[in-house]
């Protein structure tokens, strides 16, 4: 008994950390967004990420207006799992004004747009798990950060 007990502890021990799921979310969502931001200049056209209350989803503009990434993609929808909560910060005077216009009941989702001459917005998004808070965020050089939240 006492060996099985001595060969647990060592396994428990020895065991990976387990990650927190905003961690991972958080990771996810920089190489995402990192991704389409590259594909848009290779590409020549604008994307966005769209940020809702529980997922994000890269779109393309074409054709004048846009169109989401089909389902099985690299670029498709990506749904947070239970217990994991998402909340953008995006700082876009147009997106403010067309939100003043359209009154606070339209719940469009947040998009960060990826401009393919190397512009982003400037944007903030924060994944929340029970444990962990993390943010993605853009700094003036283009760069994309994951940074853990240590106001919590």
């Amino acid at each position: 008994m006492a060996i099985l007990v001595f060969a647990a502890s060592l396994i428990v021990l020895n065991a990976p950390p387990v990650r927190a799921q905003a961690k991972e979310e958080a990771e996810r969502f920089a190489a995402r967004t990192r991704a389409a931001w590259e594909d848009s200049v290779v590409q020549g056209t604008a994307a966005a990420v769209a940020v809702s209350n529980n997922a994000y989803k890269v779109e393309r503009f074409v054709g004048g207006k846009w169109q989401v990434e089909p389902s099985g993609r690299p670029f498709s929808e990506r749904r947070m799992p239970p217990g994991v909560a998402i909340l953008a910060k995006i700082d876009d005077p147009a997106l403010k004004n067309e939100a003043s216009a359209a009154g606070k009941d339209d719940k469009k989702p947040a998009r960060i747009i990826l401009d393919p001459i190397g512009l982003t917005t400037p944007f903030r998004v924060e994944f929340r798990d029970g444990r962990e808070r993390w943010v993605v965020r853009n700094l003036p050089d283009e760069t994309i950060m994951v940074e853990r939240d240590g106001d919590r």
